[in-house]
């Protein structure tokens, strides 16, 4: 699964906006970027 496609130029500190399973909205900011992985805290 490609959770983040379509984003060009994620960036450490970028701050998304996502939802859960029930619509509740929430903000994940990004941590850290490596080759294959993307650590965030939301």
């Amino acid at each position: 699964m490609r959770v983040l496609q379509g984003i060009d130029n994620l960036t450490v500190g970028m701050e998304l906006q996502s939802q859960d399973e029930q619509g509740n909205p929430f903000i994940v900011r990004v941590k850290t970027i490596n080759k294959e992985t993307i650590t965030g805290n939301g």
